[in-house]
């Protein structure tokens, strides 16, 4: 099979047009080929299948610009995880017009953390040849796990729509307050989320009435309807990065000190008498000094 899947007349993907949706489902035979011819069994290299179902393919249609990671051509990237790459089971799913159905492989090893420049923006949940499909950090349908910065309060963030996100905090008792902020606690090997991504700030919060968690409201630092260019976690960091990826807190503008009333002088000083008047000195007889004329 080997020889068969790297013969330059062979197409890696099978592709018929949708006409047998109802009998198979050929989209997962990639992914197949990168967890089990690749990793499993290791009979082709990682590099020369990738080269098989992107340049080579790319070249055989005639398709210009496109297969090959070269400046100018169009970024057409999947991005995913070599140790956890692989096709999942047929499942049937009713999304076809007029109330059909399908068979579908969804693939694995794609379930990777999602950033901008400003924090969370969600995780990957499945990919195609040319896209990768993205359940924002906002949708009712998500949830991941949070810290509370510079403490170890823990809690799970669901989104709200276009509302704060909802923070359920496990300690009932925990101390919060508006303006603290929130990062990714992290999942058990980095999958889906990686730890100590930006996640938001409280902006209000329930008061607990003796129950065993304590809801928070959370301000995202993303804005959700303004995305632009985001970027998909290949690989965690080697180290929990703590709260150091949060932006730094605008220092507070010092406070002008107290007015104080100048002080009065303690000791009143008199004005100095002008001294007493003088009579014009009459020169003596033998004396060598002049005396001034007073006017």
């Amino acid at each position: 099979v080997p020889y068969v899947l790297m013969h330059p007349s062979i197409h890696i993907g099978g592709s018929d047009a949708g006409a047998h949706i109802y009998q198979m489902a050929g989209e997962g035979d990639s992914s197949f080929m990168l967890s089990h011819w690749v990793r499993d069994t290791g009979k082709i290299r990682m590099e020369d299948a990738i080269k098989r179902m992107t340049s080579d393919l790319a070249s055989d249609l005639g398709l210009r610009q496109r297969g090959s990671l070269v400046e100018g051509n169009f970024a057409d990237l999947v991005i995913f995880d070599a140790e956890t790459i692989g096709r999942g089971p047929q499942i049937a799913v009713d999304d076809v017009p007029g109330g059909g159905f399908r068979f579908l492989h969804r693939a694995l090893g794609v379930d990777m953390t999602v950033i901008n420049g400003d924090g969370l923006v969600g995780r990957v949940t499945t990919v195609s040849p040319t896209t990768a499909t993205v359940l924002l950090a906002s949708d009712p349908d998500f949830t991941v796990g949070t810290r509370l910065e510079n403490s170890m309060e823990l809690g799970f963030s669901t989104g709200q729509g276009a509302g704060p996100l909802q923070v359920q905090l496990l300690n009932g008792k925990a101390k919060v307050k508006k303006g603290d902020r929130l990062v990714t606690f992290g999942s058990h090997g980095s999958k889906p989320f990686v730890p100590g991504v930006p996640v938001g700030k409280v902006v209000r919060i329930e008061k607990a009435a003796g129950g065993l968690t304590r809801t928070v409201y959370v301000e995202p630092f993303v804005g959700f309807t303004k995305l632009d260019i985001v970027g998909v976690v290949v690989k965690a960091p080697p180290e929990d990065p703590g709260d150091t990826v949060l932006p730094k807190k605008a220092a507070k503008s010092p406070s002008p000190p107290p007015a104080t009333a100048s002080a009065s002088p303690s000791v009143a000083t008199e004005s100095a008498s002008p001294p007493p008047a003088t009579e014009p000195a009459t020169p003596t007889p033998g004396d060598s000094a002049t005396a001034s004329q007073r006017g």
